[in-house]
């Protein structure tokens, strides 16, 4: 996730902004059976004329079947080679833009989000406005072409990123947001002052996560089933709403991975007239203009911006609360209990063995190099500056049980204990054992 804060000019009046959300799917996600956590996202998000939602489906989705055999034929093959080029990848970042220039008013706050290849047009996206700022509206034909007199984002002031610790695959190498001296600031061009990073510390943080490419991101579960993919979304999504972005109190109701969580339950923010007029709305063949009323009636009287709020920390909480924080009966959370689905197997291998060009990253920052090599399944490297999701220690504590875990806490879903196939940094001189007993840096993001 990328938060924008737009430039504005000098001596004039100033509107109160508006919210803009750009939201880019991975690879062959659409609206499905098996949404991904962009998806999840955009479903809770207000839509209104102070908050303006983009939403573009991932790469190898634009393509409509034919009729005949040939034709669908012709619709898988220009799919697959879709997905494995991205051949149309500049155009969905150029659509984005082109909305951006029609749409943007100086004030306005700019949210980005990703997965997978949209990640990758995210930032993109990101560093195209800040390198070249923002068109004149209705000015598409100059889209590539430099504009001097635009007006554009001035910093990206949150970044966020979502990593998988178990995630493998030679073509699925993450990129970490560190800017390197050789490289262009193009997200975060101005020199890091360090009075303004104590003032705001959290300005980027990239947080890894249990789990595959598709448990992080979502997309492997079916809708509204429990799902590894849940974790980050609920830690997404508070961050999120910690930048100023809004949300749809029905739509939070209704969205099982936030309302159904059991600390969000137990909290009685959420009114239960409001749950079952919802459930009888949602299972109704006709609109009951009476039950409409009383929705709208219940969430102005008690689901406000500041409950919503607190409904999300408290998501988001409940995954990071480890035995006893949340009293003496705390449960591992059905979406915790979920094994990750691992995303390297069949023809993946194949590319395994291949010298592939790939980013290779040290222990430290912003020592990285590109190599050409095998990656033959090997792990990814965690650096020292990122953070691992407390889920993760949670899970392991539930994976392979602490001696004086009470029996509540008790229970397997491998046989026998497996760490995280991602590497550690050699300058925590810690081990995953170490991190599961609570030993070891302080490195984790509750």
């Amino acid at each position: 996730m990328s938060v924008a804060k737009p430039q504005t000019e000098t001596g004039t009046l100033r509107k109160p902004h508006r919210n803009i959300v750009v939201l880019f799917d991975g690879t062959g996600e659409c609206f499905s059976a098996h949404n991904s956590n962009v998806i999840k996202m955009l479903s809770v998000l207000q839509a209104d004329e102070d908050q303006l939602l983009y939403y573009s489906s991932g790469v190898g989705t634009v393509f409509a079947p034919g009729e005949s055999l040939r034709g669908k034929v012709g619709h898988k093959v220009a799919v697959w080679t879709d997905e494995g080029f991205a051949w149309n990848f500049a155009d969905f970042v150029s659509d984005a833009y082109k909305f951006l220039m029609d749409c943007h008013h100086p004030g306005d706050q700019l949210y980005i989000f990703g997965f997978s290849r949209g990640a990758y047009s995210a930032r993109a996206l990101a560093g195209m406005i800040q390198k070249v700022g923002l068109l004149p509206p209705g000015n598409h034909s100059q889209i590539k072409l430099r504009n001097e007199a635009s007006h554009g984002v001035r910093t990206v002031t949150h970044f966020r990123q979502a990593l998988a610790l178990d995630e493998r695959r030679a073509r699925f190498q993450p990129e970490y947001r560190r800017a390197a001296t050789t490289e262009p600031r193009l997200l975060f061009p101005e020199p890091i002052d360090l009075e303004e990073k104590a003032r705001n510390p959290r300005r980027t943080v990239e947080c890894w996560f249990m789990g595959c490419h598709g448990d992080v991101g979502g997309g492997n579960d079916p809708n509204f089933h429990h799902s590894l993919s849940n974790i980050p979304f609920r830690w997404m999504l508070r961050e999120a709403v910690q930048c100023g972005i809004r949300l749809e109190a029905s739509q939070v109701v209704c969205q099982p991975a936030l309302s159904d969580v059991h600390t969000v339950k137990t909290s009685g923010l959420i009114p239960e007239r409001l749950r079952k007029l919802l459930d009888e709305m949602s299972s109704a063949t006709m609109i009951d203009q009476d039950k409409e009323d009383a929705v709208r009636a219940i969430i102005e009287e008690d689901l406000s911006a500041p409950v919503l709020r607190r409904i999300i920390e408290l998501a988001a909480a409940h995954d990071t609360a480890l035995d006893g924080d949340d009293g003496p009966d705390t449960q591992v959370c059905k979406d915790l209990k979920k094994l990750p689905k691992e995303s390297l197997t069949g023809p993946w291998w194949l590319l395994e063995y291949l010298p592939l060009q790939s980013r290779v990253y040290n222990d430290f920052e912003e020592e990285k190099e590109d190599h050409s090599r095998c990656n033959r399944g090997r792990g990814r490297q965690i650096i020292t500056s990122q953070r691992i999701h407390r889920s993760v220690q949670k899970r392991l504590r539930y994976d392979c049980t602490l001696p004086d875990a009470t029996s509540s806490h008790h229970g397997r879903t491998y046989q026998g204990f497996q760490e995280p196939k991602a590497a550690l940094p050699k300058e925590w001189n810690t081990g995953w054992e170490q991190l599961r007993l609570g030993e070891g840096p302080a490195i984790w993001e509750d």
